[in-house]
């Protein structure tokens, strides 16, 4: 990915719609297999088992994820909301992943999350959380997204989050990897 922003300006318009088709697909595969991934699946000990996300929707040029959430009992605060840090877990999630997108699924590690709370989150909500990539290089990646209920058009809260990529290390969650 890193690689390839640098060559886009040099593509016909033929082969420019096939580069974002191809990339297309590998990103929907990606998040695929990731939140199918037996660490997640199989181990009731694993926060992304218990939060439970589903992939909504994904778009490789806009640098875009949406996963789907669904607001569970243990989630919520003494005032029958979510949490706020369950909210921050949700988003630190998606992030994370689109992430790892962005580092060609090398392992990203969150150095920064800052999150803004506007609205609470009802209880049994469903909730969507809108991540897109603001900028990303061999070391860094950047992004902004936000909680959204959809049943109310409400906006319940946005972030900003920095990752680093730690290319080289054990332990990566998926397997699917570029044909360049």
């Amino acid at each position: 990915m890193y690689k390839a922003k640098k060559y886009m300006k040099f593509l016909t318009p033929e082969d420019e719609k096939a580069y974002y088709d191809k990339e297309q697909k590998y990103m929907e595969d990606f998040f695929k297999e990731i939140l199918e991934a037996p660490v997640y699946q199989r181990y009731e000990d694993s926060l992304l088992y218990h939060l439970s996300p589903t992939l909504e929707w994904c778009d490789f040029k806009k640098k875009e994820v949406h996963f789907r959430y669904k607001v569970k009992d243990w989630q919520l605060n003494p005032q029958r909301g979510c949490h706020g840090g369950v909210s921050a877990a949700m988003l630190d999630t998606t992030m994370g992943m689109l992430a790892m997108y962005f580092a060609d699924g090398c392992f990203v590690s969150t150095i920064n999350l800052t999150l803004n709370y506007q609205k609470p989150i009802p209880e049994n909500s469903e909730i969507i959380t809108r991540v897109r990539s603001t900028s990303w290089g061999r070391t860094l990646v950047s992004l902004e997204g936000d909680v959204y209920i959809p049943e109310t058009n409400t906006v319940a809260c946005t972030s900003i989050a920095t990752y680093i990529v730690l290319r080289n290390r054990p332990g990566q969650i998926t397997n699917i990897r570029r044909e360049d």
